[in-house]
């Protein structure tokens, strides 16, 4: 969860193996998504 809308904040979060980066404000279905990506 971040608030810094980066490209490269985001390529390397996304190389380190993060499932999703959500940039505040965000919905909340975003979230419940992630979460279930998370779990699967």
């Amino acid at each position: 969860m971040t608030g810094i809308d980066d490209e490269t904040l985001h390529r390397e979060a996304m190389q380190s193996g993060c499932i999703a980066l959500l940039h505040k404000p965000f919905p909340a279905g975003l979230l419940v998504n992630a979460l279930a990506k998370a779990g699967a």
